[in-house]
């Protein structure tokens, strides 16, 4: 969950911030190092959070006129949608550690979806997990099926406008692959104690992570953001299944494109923070890493 960067370019484009302007942590960083080319960029978008705020900095809006490169978590390859069905099915029977656990999941998804748990046995409870949570409040609802229909997510502004300027868009995954760890990379019996474990912050009466992260973005605050690290065994296995490993994969891809090209990379915030996130792995590697005013 990391990346910041900066370049002597910048110079040139934007105005140079003063030390009071250089903000302790940000959504935006940049990227430089003597071996690039130019100043390279990381911003941390949100799947579920409309693009508009963006409009309004200049900041972003002047990297991706003198960029070369827009570089997001997923390419635009075509899906295989009779595959990625058969993918979100399951012939495995939901077992709970008790019968408590299943009255709790049970008690949820009766809340947010109107529809008993088992009628969802056929789906594997990553999907369970992921509807409940897309569903569990009129907010994240209503966004999710305004971006669906209008691509106006904040990861969808930076390939869009990309392809307006005409500039290199690449995806680090393909849809298939990113479908594929999100499926099928966490155990089915992990799956369930994440489900159970959202459940029961659904079910309290204390906001749960998911309005705790909406609030850290909103602030554009990333080391709100990279306090959260799960709450239990099966959320922090998920983190490093999700997050860390895909990170690892991505630096190496990040780095080959940032010293020939300048780019901006945008993928979801949770991918920049911490030890494992985007920007210690790139300070790691020898690049210096700030986070920039974006307003």
């Amino acid at each position: 969950m990391i990346r910041y960067l900066f370049t002597f370019l910048l110079l040139i484009n934007i105005p140079l911030l003063s030390q009071e302007d250089k903000p302790a942590s940000s959504l935006l960083s940049r990227i430089t190092s003597s071996d690039m080319k130019d100043t390279s960029y990381l911003f941390g978008t949100h799947h579920l959070v409309k693009s508009s705020f963006l409009d309004s900095s200049f900041v972003i809006r002047n990297i991706l006129q003198n960029i070369d490169e827009v570089i997001t978590e997923v390419g635009n390859d075509p899906i295989d949608t009779p595959k990625v069905k058969k993918m979100k099915m399951t012939d495995r029977i939901y077992t709970f550690n008790d019968p408590s656990e299943e009255a709790i999941v049970d008690s949820c998804v009766k809340r947010i979806l109107g529809k008993e748990l088992s009628d969802f046995y056929y789906l594997k409870p990553i999907v369970v997990y992921i509807t409940l949570d897309i569903n569990s409040s009129a907010s994240s609802k209503e966004n999710f099926k305004e971006i669906s229909k209008t691509g106006n997510s904040t990861d969808d502004y930076f390939v869009t406008n990309g392809k307006k300027l005409k500039k290199i868009i690449y995806g680090l995954e393909t849809p298939q692959e990113q479908l594929s760890i999100l499926l099928d990379s966490i155990p089915f019996r992990e799956q369930i104690s994440m489900l159970v474990a959202l459940c029961q912050s659904l079910n309290s009466e204390k906001p749960g992570d998911v309005n705790e992260i909406d609030s850290c973005y909103q602030r554009l605050d990333l080391e709100c953001l990279g306090a959260y690290t799960g709450e239990n065994d099966s959320e922090r296995l998920g983190a490093e299944i999700l997050v860390d490993r895909r990170n690892v994969n991505w630096v190496q891809k990040i780095i080959y494109t940032i010293t020939n090209r300048s780019a901006i990379i945008a993928v979801g915030a949770l991918h920049l923070p911490g030890k494992m996130g985007l920007i210690n792995l790139l300070r790691e590697a020898g690049y210096t890493v700030e986070p920039v005013k974006m307003f």
